[in-house]
């Protein structure tokens, strides 16, 4: 059947569409949202989530990993950031 295995709500998508990625480990995904933050969770665990709040960002509406798990996101006022995995 096609029915959700997930389902996390802690971000804000009502007014702009806002993308949502798989990590390239496939254990994460990460969001955009309307109240000027990112959301990465954690598909192992259920409640897990990091927050990546940017207080100078309209809304982050894109969001993409790359082959090294670098997140790079864009927003509404044009801005990209670009976040290293900590490695």
């Amino acid at each position: 059947t096609n029915r959700p295995v997930l389902c996390y709500k802690e971000h804000k998508c009502r007014s702009y569409p806002c993308d949502a990625v798989f990590s390239p480990c496939g254990k994460y995904v990460a969001t955009g949202s309307e109240n000027k933050s990112l959301y990465i969770y954690d598909l192992r665990q259920m409640s897990h989530c990091h927050k990546l709040l940017e207080p100078q960002v309209d809304v982050f509406t894109s969001v993409a990993f790359s082959p090294k798990s670098q997140l790079v996101a864009s927003s509404l006022n044009g801005s990209i950031y670009l976040y290293g995995n900590g490695k």
